[in-house]
């Protein structure tokens, strides 16, 4: 009997109860304002039609060469089985503090959810952060926009093993996010399918 059919059941029994209570909603396209009540301050969420494609959920469909690329990285070899028993819901937004900015000063959150784990970033383009992978490991990063639909985002370790990476997410395709993935001379791709826009 083998137990990755019965963990991508549970996986997606489970995933598909959080989208049915709706993780993210709202309008492409359209400014509205968030009120924070603990300080009165307001920020404007302000998508151009280029970033609607780019904002939104997206829900795992297959991957190619996943586990080569984990194991480039160092990810130790259970935590590489379970990512690949992983079926990952990944959102992303964007929140501007002004109504005439597109990009400059925004704040983007990429929020990937699993049913082992969940880990979200927060970033402004160009701008250099850091943040600790799902696999525990501390990464400085950087995300740069190359045209209307392409994040790309460079990784490099704080100690652990000397590894970089670039993670490419394609959304020139409306229904999908296609992610390409290098790491050393390893090259991985995944496709996650458009089950929400925000």
């Amino acid at each position: 009997m083998t137990f990755k059919p019965l963990s991508t059941l549970f996986t997606r029994f489970i995933l598909s109860i959080t989208l049915s209570k709706g993780i993210i909603s709202g309008t492409p396209t359209v400014a509205s304002e968030e009120m924070n009540n603990t300080t009165n301050t307001t920020s404007t969420v302000l998508l151009s039609p280029s970033d609607s494609l780019l904002t939104g959920t997206s829900t795992y469909g297959h991957s190619n060469n996943f586990e080569a690329y984990l194991k480039g990285l160092g990810v130790p070899y259970l935590l590489r089985s379970l990512a690949l028993l992983a079926s990952p819901v990944v959102t992303i937004s964007k929140k501007c503090p002004f109504e005439s900015s597109v990009d400059e000063g925004c704040l983007w959150k990429i929020r990937t959810d699993t049913i082992f784990r969940s880990h979200e970033a927060e970033f402004k383009l160009n701008e250099e952060s850091t943040t600790t992978r799902m696999d525990g490991q501390t990464v400085r990063f950087t995300f740069k926009k190359e045209g209307d639909f392409k994040l790309i985002e460079k990784q490099t370790n704080i100690g652990g093993p000397d590894v970089s990476t670039d993670i490419i997410r394609d959304f020139s395709d409306s229904s999908k996010m296609k992610v390409n993935l290098h790491v050393k001379k390893v090259n991985a791709s995944s496709v996650f399918y458009r089950t929400d826009k925000s």
